[in-house]
């Protein structure tokens, strides 16, 4: 029978309804998926605004620039001036300075400030103007919201996972320790209904997730995006979704107690939380770096910090998008062989 036919679209229907309901039932579990980015990105932001500067505000002169902090003449007092810094731009980008000084391709100098020290950083402009009158110089205005936005990527990722594992995988543990998914199994449907519902419904929520995170980000940071960084945003997030959820059907099929289920997702979300290259760098060791290699998380992070934070990937997208789709297969694969039925029967 062809997936159009009128009753195979009335038991999609009817168990994604029944999805969507126990979601509903169980709302501490749905919610928890989806104010947790809100939650720590009100935390960051409130952070963010009680941060406090420096006393000594830090000027970095890139190493072409070699005579500058004498010419300059500040007071050393309230100027605190690192010569031969490497990429001051960069630096000040990521909130490690205050104001940038280096040479453009172009040959003119470029001061570097955030948004919030444009002020201090035109004064600076104009006394290397003043110390060399011949000099080209211009001042860049660094997004200061990156330095905030820097853990958005992550929060997004351990949002997708609660929803994959502790709603889809949790309720398939339920219904097995409770034998109702035998009965859907002997019903003369389509199992493989049964498991797309699933799919769609927390996609759905993960959808919600990311987007409830975006708008928090934008309002709480001032964050901007583009539509087109907006649309990849969410095209990714579906498919970490996918891989996440696929993961945690997977890991409902391995035990059919419910509390010992409860045992693994925890430990497994540790697991992908601390070794997934999420909160802490992977690559500091050489074990980790191979650990979070495996694991579904390092990947999504990285695409997520390629659109949001636009600092490039540090794998190709290609290969990460690769992993996700065949974790996905692989998790769904051996989810349909060990309930018995392959998701096309």
């Amino acid at each position: 029978m062809s997936f159009a036919t009128p009753s195979h679209w009335q038991t999609l229907f009817v168990f994604t309804r029944m999805s969507f309901e126990h979601s509903h039932r169980h709302v501490g579990l749905w919610l928890l998926g989806l104010t947790l980015p809100i939650v720590l990105l009100s935390m960051l932001g409130y952070a963010r605004l009680l941060h406090a500067p420096a006393p000594l505000t830090q000027i970095g002169i890139a190493a072409d620039l070699p005579f500058l902090p004498t010419q300059l003449g500040l007071d050393q007092t309230v100027f605190q001036i690192q010569p031969e810094v490497s990429k001051p731009g960069e630096l000040v980008r990521r909130a490690d300075l205050r104001i940038g000084i280096e040479r453009a391709t172009d040959g003119a100098i470029v001061v570097h400030s955030s948004a919030s020290d444009q002020p201090l950083g035109l004064l600076i402009k104009q006394r290397v103007e003043l110390s060399e009158p011949g000099w080209t110089v211009r001042q860049e205005i660094a997004r200061d919201d990156q330095r905030a936005l820097q853990y958005l990527p992550s929060i997004l990722v351990i949002s997708l996972l609660n929803i994959g594992l502790l709603l889809a995988g949790a309720k398939l543990s339920r219904e097995r320790s409770t034998h109702s998914l035998r009965i859907f199994q002997v019903l003369p449907l389509p199992f493989w209904t049964y498991v797309l519902a699933e799919w769609i419904t927390k996609l759905v929520l993960g959808s919600m997730a990311t987007i409830l995170a975006l708008l928090a980000a934008s309002l709480l940071m001032g964050a901007e995006l583009s539509l087109r960084q907006l649309t990849l945003v969410l095209m990714v997030s579906a498919l970490i979704s996918t891989a996440f959820i696929g993961l945690g059907v997977a890991v409902a099929c391995l035990v059919q107690d419910h509390g010992r289920a409860l045992g693994i997702f925890v430990a497994v979300n540790l697991l992908l939380a601390v070794f997934g290259d999420l909160f802490f760098a992977s690559e500091k060791y050489l074990i980790t770096e191979l650990v979070a290699l495996v694991l579904p998380s390092s990947y999504g992070a990285d695409l997520l910090r390629g659109l949001i934070l636009d600092q490039g990937f540090q794998l190709a997208p290609t290969l990460s998008i690769l992993y996700l789709l065949v974790f996905s297969a692989l998790m769904f694969g051996f989810a349909a062989r060990k309930l018995g039925r392959r998701a096309g029967a």
